[in-house]
């Protein structure tokens, strides 16, 4: 399925103009060697553009980016190989550059990969003539790698050599840097074409055809399948996704990948489509060690930022979730936004999401596709695939958020954070990398297919809401929490738990709950400074296990913290207080199991966080 669903891919991309004609590649290029009518090199031009990226701290930096610059197909092999039209450093200058000393040098295979290049270029011009291909040739013609070690332009250019295993290089003339040396020059195109075709044919006379197994087609079949690059934790010459290195695997006296029966013209397509859809971050997340690919089948992007926003939204974005925005003057971004806000607001009636995807002129009825992959040596191991209907994926996702909402206002929250939350808070890791690779797939497959979060995840964030008691229960630990508890609930046609504070909820241990943050408050209230320790660190985790054990001992506690208090603030207080003890049912729980717990930090965490909202509400009113 994936690899037809990634060739249907292509070619609706390709109906979009998005990939190069076929025969070229796209290179992202940092620098353009401008060189005089002599092929003298006269400067190195910085050839990037400026992106400014926004941070998840609420920072921005600015990034250079490599422009994209049409070359004739690049190479795929390992070896010393020389493109045409070469973009690599080691291959057009033939040197190395050592960081420690400063200095180049020609020492390893640089020479052969020097003249490689050389002999395939200088044959690929051979009949060809332009100023630029003329100084392009008299440059490798004249350039002499062991005479060039101290050349000025490079030594000079400190930049280049901090790349200069990175970098990649353009050719343009010095007197007019607007024209690159490219595959759109007629000329060049014509060259490399008529070289295609001859290829193509002697090809032909070896090429073993059968019936392709995607397609159907009798076809030549791939031999080997091209690299996929810029898939984090891979190798730097890129992985593939079908091969076949050790006999053990081949079968019916097939070699490589011929075992596999995928054609070169489907090949092609699918490692195109993978190669730009790892190309930025544009169809790109990271779930832990796992790479995730999204694609709308009709190439929608907004349904492609659609997902992207609603399974970790942009940081920028977050402040429109909370705000009342006027839709006819908002922008683009925040339209999405408002959208998906509105969304995970009506999740509960599936009739009314896909209502609203059709005012906005998006088809719920589209295919959409989600692929975790992740390097293993050189292969690439493909972790989950899913292929869901879009209506029914957003309502899901929009259902989730909706879960994990733990107050009226809407934020929503990015699956970073979620994992963030897992580790503990001093930890030196990001989270990303810390969580189980195998929860953060089954937190994901429960978001896009609609079932319950993993048993393992709601255990995990019960336990750090215990045992970390430098940290508050903030809105996302409690937000998991309290979605967990609602699906059992929602399957079992119970009750569930509502966005705010409760006070008709009789459960025993939401009651405990609201009882000690009650009689935290009160231990915050009566003191006179912000206290280093309080009964919420000393006692929480007991509380919330073992209820009977502890609770006699803060309600003597209390006594004495009650009296510090104004006579209208401890009246008040002893009023909420013997409200609650009165729903318990005689005695404090002996023991809370796991569920319970959750009820029990749930019932914490709305009735603390209440005390602040009507403090709120009262400064509002004042």
């Amino acid at each position: 399925m994936l690899i037809q669903a990634l060739a249907q891919y292509y070619d609706v991309l390709a109906q979009k103009n998005v990939f190069p004609e076929e025969g070229s590649s796209r290179v992202g290029i940092h620098y353009l060697i401008a060189l005089d009518t002599d092929g003298n090199i006269s400067d190195i031009i910085d050839y990037q553009r400026e992106e400014t990226i926004h941070l998840k701290n609420g920072k921005t930096k600015t990034n250079k980016i490599p422009k994209d610059v049409v070359l004739p197909r690049r190479t795929e092999k390992s070896a010393i190989f020389s493109n045409y039209i070469e973009h690599r450093s080691e291959y057009i200058f033939g040197l190395n550059f050592d960081k420690k000393t400063g200095t180049f040098n020609t020492k390893g295979n640089t020479q052969k990969k020097f003249d490689a290049f050389v002999k395939k270029n200088l044959e690929f011009i051979e009949k060809i003539h332009t100023p630029l291909i003329d100084a392009y040739r008299a440059f490798i013609e004249n350039w002499h790698p062991e005479d060039e070690l101290n050349n000025f332009v490079l030594m000079e250019n400190s930049d280049v050599k901090k790349q200069w295993k990175l970098a990649k290089f353009a050719f343009c003339l010095a007197s007019d840097p607007t024209n690159v040396l490219d595959y759109n020059i007629p000329k060049i195109k014509q060259r490399y074409q008529e070289l295609q075709v001859a290829e193509k044919n002697e090809q032909a006379k070896t090429a073993i055809k059968s019936q392709c197994a995607v397609s159907g087609k009798i076809e030549p079949i791939a031999r080997i399948h091209d690299q996929l690059k810029g898939i984090p934790g891979g190798n730097a010459t890129g992985n593939v996704l079908v091969g076949y290195k050790e006999d053990a695997f081949c079968s019916y006296g097939h070699k490589q990948a011929y075992n596999s029966n995928i054609s070169e013209s489907v090949m092609k397509k699918y490692t195109t489509t993978l190669n730009y859809l790892l190309d930025g971050n544009r169809n790109k997340k990271m779930l832990g060690d796992i790479t995730l690919l999204f694609w709308a089948a009709d190439s929608d992007t907004q349904k492609e930022n659609m997902f992207s926003n609603m399974i970790d939204p942009d940081k920028e974005n977050l402040d429109i979730w909370e705000e009342d925005e006027d839709e006819n003057d908002a922008a683009d971004a925040q339209m999405t936004t408002i959208l998906i806000r509105d969304l995970i607001i009506d999740a509960k009636q599936l009739a009314l999401s896909e209502k609203r995807l059709e005012i906005e002129n998006i088809d719920p009825n589209v295919d959409f596709y989600i692929v975790g992959i992740k390097p293993n040596a050189a292969r690439v191991a493909v972790k989950m695939i899913y292929r869901k209907r879009f209506g029914d994926m957003v309502n899901n996702i929009a259902q989730f958020q909706r879960d994990i909402q733990i107050d009226n206002k809407i934020h929503p929250i990015p699956l970073w954070r979620i994992q963030k939350e897992l580790v503990p808070p001093k930890s030196s890791s990001d989270g990303q990398k810390a969580i189980d690779p195998a929860l953060a797939s089954k937190l994901l497959e429960s978001i896009i297919i609609g079932g319950d979060m993993p048993n393992s995840l709601f255990e995990r964030m019960i336990n750090r809401v215990k045992t970390d008691r430098d940290l508050k229960i903030n809105r996302i630990r409690a937000g998991i929490i309290k979605g967990y508890l609602n699906q059992k609930s929602r399957k079992k046609k119970k009750e569930e738990i509502g966005m705010s504070l409760n006070i008709q909820n009789n459960n025993q241990a939401y009651l405990c709950g609201r009882l000690f943050a009650a009689l935290q408050k009160t231990q915050e209230d009566a003191a006179s400074t912000n206290l280093n320790r309080t009964i919420k660190d000393a006692y929480f985790s007991s509380a919330a296990t073992q209820p009977a054990s502890v609770f006699p001992k803060l309600m003597m506690l209390y006594q004495n913290h009650l009296k510090q208090l104004k006579k209208g603030f401890a009246v008040n207080r002893e009023k909420l207080i013997q409200e609650i003890i009165e729903k318990i049912d005689g005695a404090f729980p002996a023991r809370l199991n796991l569920s319970e717990q959750g009820e029990f930090i749930i019932g914490y965490y709305q009735q603390y966080q209440d005390f602040f909202n009507k403090k709120e509400n009262n400064e509002k009113n004042s």
